[in-house]
């Protein structure tokens, strides 16, 4: 056992805190603690005490120890319930913080009682060495024995101590067995095992290094691609500004050319003044002459008018005398010849309707009269032919059925020979199907029995094969998976193990120092607490010295006689007072006081490296905890992994990956096969049903049919052979089909000649009716019989003659009058146009007078301007200025000019610029344009190197899972080893008493002797040979040197005083303990007195070989003792 710290409160009022590696060879001191304190604290941390009565609640035990080889945390809390009952809380875990056995206090006591292997009772008896036994121990043979057996008696019976030592054979053996179980493994198979993982580790650090310069070479390669569209993009933007620069060039030209115009702008005014006014001149000169032309134009158009209105008055005069005479002849003639009158062509508008519906009643009857006749003519023509094409009723009969029997015969042969054509066809299908199905057969019983072998080998245990297949990949593809995440966890884990062990490391460090500069800083704070009291003495031993010292002044100025300062008698007798020497006094208060100023700076500087210390531990412990979570969570992982699959490491589960994937091939080829032969096995299948169902029809209902057909057919044929005999003699060399043909075509004819021949007659019966209506009706339009209706009133044909001649009459009066109003119009427009033409005359003359006057003028001015001006032309010619408004279309106002100059100069920066960046991305292409060219290449090397990658994690946690393994069985065989050690020591403990157990008994006067002889063994050993220990009378057990054989009694040194006590007190203590098996520290109390070399030296020898917590009263005499050793 080894106890590392304690903490508790409740067995009075402060909390303390006990560090216990603060060692001296196997010494542990404890400065000013309490044996009993101690004591009962770790009585209750291992065994616990329901007394509530005993502490002060609540009552906390916290400590840290090892026992064996294992380190735990127990934590003990005794409180009441509501109830008032106690209640006790208890944890126990390992370094880990993980459980080590059930969490109650049943459990928990349970355990460590048989870790520890004491009884609470033995172990508050032995946890105490006290030296006071020692005194019965050695005064007789009958005390020790007495003693010894009331010891026995009290801890260890015979009973107990055979089932302890049962009990750790019986452990012995199990520890053996599982040791025999394991395969031996040396540090150079770990080692060796190292350097493979090392090498693996190297492997993957040189992939991953070409993996991550193969990464930068693409992103350079990609950053060339980048530029490359940059330079395309720049480019692409120099081309566009490159095509703006006509544009540009046409705005700096404007933007010139404005300049310019506005620099000649002033000397332009008074040129543009004269231009102006001669522009102004000149459109009014083109005004003149379009007026001019205008009235040329309107003059030619009046004379012209004035000839063509002379003519129509000249054909107005002559049409005027022609009426005059007509209306004379008319009346003339009308009066000597009444009978030369053209009445008829007068009355012609009025006839005129009823002449043409006479005419076209005439034409009407004439075309009935001549439809008549032909109809006439032809309904003879068809009475001629109907009794040409009449035959007799038995002929036609005869023909008829003959023919139908000819037609029948050659349909019903026809059916006869199909039939036995299809009934052949059958024949010759169904051998071919019986061929095809017996060939389906052989391959089906074939195909069978392996589709029943492929369907048991791939199902297995699954219900179908798409839950089998789709188990197995989902299989293949998880394991595959998680070996992957392992060999990655593997690799972090086995990082975090050597960062814990590294932090570990550091905050054990980081504790001792601590724990040193907590000693130091109690330390100082003693030696100050001791330099103040040595300082408040001093001071009144200098207050004392002063006030003896003025008591010495006031006694030598005190006269005899005179009144005493203090008694107020009187001065008969002067006791000299000795003269108190203050100055080395108050040196040493000063001394003091530097010494005090010391220990408060060395204070300070230890608090300061405390907390730093302080810090950095909690820091430490906090990132450990990190860092074991860490480590824990990547274990489970890994663990749950693996007893997902039920493998215990890494490289089962690569191999069971690398079977899961052969396994997974196999299957598929088995499915690949199975779904083949079941399409081909299905196909045929089908096939067979469709054949034997072919064959079925064919059988049963196809070539029966076609016997049935052949049979019914042929016996028709024959009957009507014999009916069509009878018919025969009316044929002669002629078949009845073709007679038959010949007598419906003259039926059909005679059908068509008698419906015609009706139509006919009857459409002649209705011309001859309509004949005789057309000529009564013709005759009356013919003559003007009809009564002639004008505006709704009927004239007779005399009436209607009268009212045409004066109606003629009267036109020709009226024309006449006609006539004379148009020559009137005629007379008044020809003067109207003479008049306008002549004014139109006097116009033009004034304009063109006018235009002359104007024209002299204008070609004056310019003829003036161009002398003035003649320097400037030239610039106005360049500039295209030929008047105010082309010098104004040239200057471009401020707001333009400005932004057209700022466009400019924006339109060169950015072809700078482009120009600029078109070099520097050319510039920066080529450096990376290597890489470019390689990326395809760096690609497939980087997706090569990927799969190096995994098949090296995948090899990197193989070699770090064996030696995982081999480390494991390497710690597994050490821990074994320990234990074994362990118990067989406490085997040999008990074994070595088994001279005191005789027959199943302790024998106490055996074991007193044991006792005897291990006291002798411990003396000779912790004095190095030098002393001895003899019984003297009555077997009392004295001290003597070992070379003189001189007993030691009287007038003891310091050292034999301690070592007879310690070594008889110690030897009872070991034997005890070894006779049940136990395992503690046990606790030595050492007075101040024995705080000294020689007293020590015993005990520091003696603790060589064991722990012993030692208990002090004065640590620094303590110390400074042990120091010296």
């Amino acid at each position: 056992m080894r106890l590392i710290n304690l903490k508790f409160r409740g067995i009075s009022e402060a909390e303390e805190n006990f560090d216990f590696s603060n060692k001296a060879q196997g010494l542990i001191a404890i400065d000013g603690g309490d044996e009993g304190k101690i004591k009962t604290a770790l009585s209750f941390a291992f065994y616990g005490d329901e007394d509530a009565t005993k502490f002060i609640l609540p009552f906390i035990v916290e400590m840290r120890f090892v026992l064996g080889y294992d380190e735990y945390y127990i934590y003990r809390k005794l409180t009441r319930t509501v109830e008032g009952n106690p209640l006790e809380e208890v944890k126990l875990t390992n370094f880990k913080g993980e459980p080590v056995c059930d969490q109650t206090k049943e459990g928990v006591n349970t355990y460590l009682a048989e870790k520890i292997g004491l009884s609470k009772n033995a172990f508050d008896t032995l946890i105490l060495i006290d030296r006071n036994i020692s005194l019965k121990l050695a005064k007789d043979t009958l005390t020790r024995e007495t003693f010894v057996a009331d010891g026995l008696g009290a801890l260890a019976t015979s009973t107990k101590v055979l089932e302890m030592l049962e009990s750790l054979t019986s452990e012995e053996k199990i520890l053996s067995k599982s040791l025999d179980k394991l395969d031996a493994v040396s540090k150079n198979e770990i080692d060796s095992l190292e350097a493979v993982v090392d090498h693996d580790k190297s492997n993957l650090e040189e992939i991953r290094t070409r993996m991550a310069k193969l990464n930068d070479e693409l992103q350079l390669a990609s950053k060339y691609k980048g530029e490359m569209d940059l330079l395309y993009d720049a480019s692409a933007k120099l081309e566009t500004l490159n095509e703006k620069k006509p544009e540009m060039e046409a705005l700096a030209n404007r933007l010139a050319k404005s300049k310019e115009a506005k620099d000649i702008s002033n000397v332009f005014s008074a040129y543009g003044e004269i231009l102006g006014r001669l522009d102004e001149e000149g459109i009014n000169l083109d005004a003149l002459k379009e007026k001019i032309a205008v009235l040329d134009e309107k003059i030619a158009k009046g004379e012209k008018s004035l000839l063509s209105l002379g003519d129509k008055f000249a054909d107005l005069v002559l049409t005027g005398e022609e009426l005059q005479k007509a209306l004379l002849g008319l009346i003339t003639e009308g009066k000597n010849s009444p009978d030369k009158l053209k009445v008829d062509e007068m009355l012609l508008s009025y006839y005129k309707e009823i002449d043409e519906k006479a005419k076209a009643l005439i034409t009407e009857s004439n075309k009935l009269s001549d439809e008549a006749v032909s109809l006439t003519t032809l309904n003879d023509h068809l009475v001629q032919k109907k009794r040409e094409i009449r035959d007799p009723s038995d002929y036609k009969q005869a023909v008829q059925e003959g023919a139908i029997i000819e037609g029948r015969i050659k349909i019903v042969e026809e059916s006869i020979q199909a039939a036995q054509d299809r009934k052949e066809a059958l024949i010759v299908d169904r051998a071919g199907m019986v061929e095809q199905v017996q060939k389906i057969d052989k391959f089906t019983a074939g195909s069978e029995e392996e589709l029943s072998t492929l369907d048991k080998e791939i199902k297995g245990k699954y219900k179908s094969l798409q839950e089998a297949v789709n188990a197995d990949v989902f299989y293949k593809q998880r394991i595959y998976s998680k070996h992957l995440l392992v060999s990655r966890n593997e690799v972090e884990l086995d990082a975090v193990n050597q960062k814990i062990e590294s932090v570990k490391g550091a905050n054990e460090g980081y504790k001792q120092k601590l724990s040193v500069l907590n000693d130091r800083k109690a330390a100082i704070v003693k030696h100050r607490a001791r330099l103040q009291e040595k300082l408040i003495l001093l001071n009144e031993k200098m207050l004392e010295y002063m006030s003896e010292n003025r008591l010495r002044d006031v006694s030598e100025k005190v006269e005899y006689g005179s009144h005493c300062p203090i008694c107020d008698g009187f001065v008969s007798v002067k006791k000299p007072l000795p003269l108190k020497d203050t100055k080395a006094l108050d040196n040493q208060i000063v001394a003091v006081g530097k010494d005090i100023d010391k220990d408060e700076q060395a204070l300070m500087e230890a608090e300061a490296a405390i907390g730093q210390y302080d810090a950095a531990v909690t820091m430490g412990a906090q990132y450990m905890l990190a860092l074991i979570e860490t480590r824990d969570s990547k274990q489970e992982f890994i663990d749950n992994i693996l007893k997902e699959y039920n493998v215990s490491s890494i490289e089962e589960l690569f191999e069971k990956t690398n079977q899961a994937i052969e396994k997974s091939k196999l299957l598929q080829q088995r499915v690949d096969r199975y779904k083949e032969l079941e399409k081909e096995y299905q196909k045929q299948t089908e096939a067979r049903k469709i054949l034997e169902a072919s064959l079925k029809v064919i059988d049963t209902e196809k070539i029966p049919v076609e016997d049935n057909i052949i049979k019914s057919l042929s016996q028709e044929v024959a009957d009507m052979k014999t009916k069509y005999v009878k018919f025969k003699k009316f044929y002669g060399n002629e078949s009845a089909t073709d007679l038959l043909r010949k007598v419906e075509v003259l039926d059909k004819e005679y059908e068509a000649l008698e419906k015609e021949f009706e139509t006919r007659y009857e459409r002649l019966s209705a011309i001859a009716k309509d004949k005789d209506n057309l000529f009564v009706e013709a005759n009356k339009y013919a003559n003007r019989s009809v009564p002639l209706k004008i505006e709704d009133k009927e004239y007779s044909r005399e009436e209607v003659t009268i009212k045409a001649f004066s109606e003629y009459m009267t036109a020709i009066i009226a024309e006449i009058d006609n006539n004379k109003q148009k020559k009137e119009k005629l007379k008044i427009q020809i003067s109207a146009v003479k008049k306008v033409a002549e004014m139109a005359k006097e116009e033009r003359a004034a304009l063109k007078e006018k235009a002359l006057t104007l024209e002299a003028t204008i070609n004056a001015t310019r003829d003036t301007s161009k002398t003035i001006y003649a320097d400037y032309e030239e610039r106005f010619a360049s500039l295209g200025v030929k008047g105010k408004m082309d010098l104004d279309r040239l200057i471009m106002g401020d707001l333009e000019a400005e932004k057209a100059a700022d466009k400019l100069v924006k339109f060169d920066e950015e072809l700078a610029a482009a120009k600029e960046a078109v070099r520097v991305y050319q510039e920066g292409s080529k450096n990376n344009a290597v890489y470019f060219e390689t990326s395809n290449m760096n690609t497939m090397e980087l997706a090569e190197l990927k799969e190096r990658e995994e098949k090296a994690i995948i090899s990197l946690g193989d070699s770090m899972s064996k030696k995982k393994n081999l480390s494991d069985r390497y710690d597994e065989i050490s821990r074994l080893n320990k234990m074994l050690a362990t118990v067989q020591s406490r085997i040999k403990g008990i074994k070595d008493l088994e001279p005191a157990i005789k027959e199943g008994a302790i024998i106490a006067k055996d074991f007193a002797e044991l006792i005897y002889e291990k006291t002798n063994s411990i003396v000779r050993t912790i004095s190095s040979g030098r002393y001895k220990v003899e019984k003297g009378a009555e077997g009392s057990v004295l001290l003597a040197l070992f070379e003189k054989g001189k007993v030691r009694t009287e007038n003891l040194t310091r050292e034999e005083k301690m070592l007879l006590p310690l070594s008889l007190s110690a030897a009872y203590n070991e034997a005890m303990i070894s006779l049940l098996g136990g395992e503690i520290v046990p606790i030595l109390k050492v007075a101040t007195a024995e705080c000294d070399k020689a007293s020590l030296a015993p005990l520091y020898e003696y603790s060589k070989s064991r722990d012993l917590i030692v208990v002090t009263e004065d640590e620094n005499a303590y110390f400074r003792a042990i120091s010296k050793l």
